[in-house]
């Protein structure tokens, strides 16, 4: 997953689902003093809500390794979108 933020920058975002990835981003905002703690506590809270998580430690998510670089993608194809209304 990739993270696109209000300034228009990309980021990889650690977690194998969505769900994973906005709790790890939680703690991370919150700047949580214990992370592995905050996410056991937050994981759990969760799972008693019925959305159980792929991992249940904090340094066992998913750490992407994007094999696209998303802003020279972007940059292709806004050429592409540019090219075809005639505007390179």
């Amino acid at each position: 997953m990739i993270e696109l933020d209000t300034e228009f920058s990309y980021r990889g975002m650690v977690g194998g689902t969505l769900a994973e990835a906005c709790l790890a981003e939680h703690i991370r905002y919150q700047d949580e003093p214990d992370e592995q703690l905050a996410f056991s506590r937050l994981s759990a809270r969760l799972a008693d809500l019925g959305l159980r998580l792929g991992v249940q430690d904090y340094d066992a998510l998913h750490e992407p390794e994007l094999t696209v670089a998303p802003e020279e993608l972007t940059e292709e194809l806004l050429d592409i979108e540019r090219a075809r209304r005639g505007l390179s």
